[in-house]
């Protein structure tokens, strides 16, 4: 079996919404790589999104960011 490597990653959701299903999936794939990704950034985050992110963050205690422009994410994930 490969190593696992540490990984960092931009997330575009730009024009995207999200369904029950959609968190159940995204929470059980947080959990899976938690461990691996120290810093997530996201792009198309805005209004109720701001605030799901926001709980993913404080509950499953990881470094994920909302972030305006694909310029701000990538100095977001190499400061």
């Amino acid at each position: 079996m490969a190593e696992a490597k540490e990984s960092y990653f931009i997330a575009n959701y730009i024009n995207t919404y999200g369904s029950p299903e959609y968190m159940k999936a995204a929470y059980a794939f947080t959990q899976a790589t938690k461990p691996f990704i120290p810093k997530g950034a996201f792009l198309g985050i805005a209004g109720a999104k701001i605030g799901l992110l926001k709980g993913i963050t404080y509950f499953m205690k990881v470094n994920f960011k909302a972030c305006n422009t694909e310029e701000e994410a990538i100095k977001f994930l190499t400061d």
